[in-house]
């Protein structure tokens, strides 16, 4: 990564964070209409929620990780054929590339589209 990307990256990440989401908005606005009672209580509380919210999220996508474990293999399969077909056209190697046929060059030229029927 060049050093503009990795400072645009680190601004972005930066502004992303730094944002106040809905949970400090809840906070400050109990902050102002109740003042310093009970603020701790519910921070707290928000703490404990947002927890739940992850673990179960953690739990869920874990869950699916183990029963779907075939359709992860196949995606990555996939992906590192395509990026081995990608990698080698763009290293001019064209030998596995796949070129279109006479039929299909006829009706591009004709102006028809590849999925009509001659």
């Amino acid at each position: 990564m060049s050093w503009y990307g990795y400072v645009t990256f680190c601004a972005v990440y930066f502004l992303a964070v730094a944002t106040p989401g809905p949970g400090v908005a809840a906070v400050i606005a109990r902050g102002l209409a109740r003042g310093p009672q009970g603020a701790a209580a519910f921070i707290a509380g928000f703490l404990v929620g947002d927890l739940i919210w992850f673990l179960g999220a953690a739990l869920g996508l874990s869950a699916l990780a183990q029963t779907a474990h075939s359709v992860f293999v196949a995606v990555r399969g996939c992906v590192a054929m395509l990026e081995k077909r990608y990698s080698d056209s763009s290293t001019g190697n064209h030998a596995n590339a796949r070129r279109p046929s006479k039929a299909h060059a006829r009706r591009c030229r004709r102006g028809q589209s590849a999925f009509q029927r001659v």
